[in-house]
């Protein structure tokens, strides 16, 4: 998301915070990495402000991802998946609904059960909540989200349906505890808060280690994004986040597309996918 907008700076505050970087370079250092207190004092507001504008302007806003967790782990998370959850109905029920079927294709082409669903990302859980009712064939459903305030307003929303969740870093918690013949969901723009590298890494360690594992998005694009000849991952939006060609992206990993299709929703673009890991190599 991009900051600015996220702690209401105007452009001008933006500029003198800017200036501010070379005068504060250790705070500013340590505010990249994403060590912020819940309520940021104004001047960290400024050198925020001025880290999103410099990174932006040398085309390096990938490496200001630590901040992007910092907010989606904060208080401020919270309103915002509330904001969400209005959208999810006219958005999910009326068009993103269409990915079930793909995902049950998916489930079905393969001749063993998945031992797991999980979800990264999870925010107000409703997206996930609705997996667990119409795939009662995996016995197991994990939400991950970085907030640990959304993590348990979820635990008492769904207390009665079994479902795991955890408070982490999605990328972390699956490197320790994730299995083989899982599958993993991103619904609703979590990826685009990824660099493209963790992206990859993440897919690289499914494809690798984890496998057989299937993917699942639905992730926001940019508009302009030419998924046949431009680069992997692009800035795009107010929000400056990554627009991910996932398939490029997965299939670099040695995944298998089985389903892509986007749709167009309220003037954003988005990608529909599921894909496949290779099967291990035989012991």
């Amino acid at each position: 998301m991009s900051l600015p907008n996220v702690l209401r700076l105007s452009t001008v505050t933006t500029r003198l915070g800017a200036a501010l970087l070379q005068w504060m370079p250790e705070r500013a250092a340590a505010l990249k990495a994403g060590q912020l207190p819940d309520a940021p004092r104004f001047v960290d507001k400024m050198l925020i402000a001025g880290l999103v504008h410099d990174h932006q302007r040398r085309g390096r806003l990938d490496e200001l991802t630590a901040l992007h967790d910092w907010f989606w782990s904060s208080s401020p998370a919270v309103p915002f998946h509330e904001s969400a959850e209005l959208r999810f109905e006219g958005w999910f029920y009326g068009h993103h609904i269409a990915i079930v079927a793909a995902i049950e294709a998916a489930l079905a082409a393969d001749d063993f059960r998945y031992e797991a669903f999980c979800e990264i990302g999870t925010g107000c859980g409703r997206a996930l909540d609705h997996m667990a009712q119409a795939l009662p064939q995996i016995p197991r459903f994990i939400s991950i989200d970085l907030s640990s305030a959304q993590v348990a307003l979820n635990r008492q929303r769904y207390a009665a349906r079994g479902t795991e969740f955890v408070a982490a870093d999605g990328a972390d918690w699956i490197a320790r505890h994730a299995e083989p013949r899982w599958v993993y969901l991103s619904y609703g723009g979590v990826f685009e808060y990824f660099s493209r590298d963790k992206v990859l890494a993440l897919y690289e360690r499914l494809a690798s280690r984890l496998a057989p594992s299937l993917v699942v998005l639905v992730e926001p694009l940019s508009d302009t994004h030419d998924l046949e000849r431009e680069p992997p991952s692009l800035v795009f939006g107010a929000e400056n986040t990554f627009s991910h060609n996932h398939a490029a992206l997965l299939e670099a990993a040695g995944f298998r597309i089985l389903s892509q299709f986007e749709q167009q929703i309220d003037g954003q673009r988005w990608l529909l996918l599921v894909a496949r890991s290779p099967d291990p190599p035989a012991s």
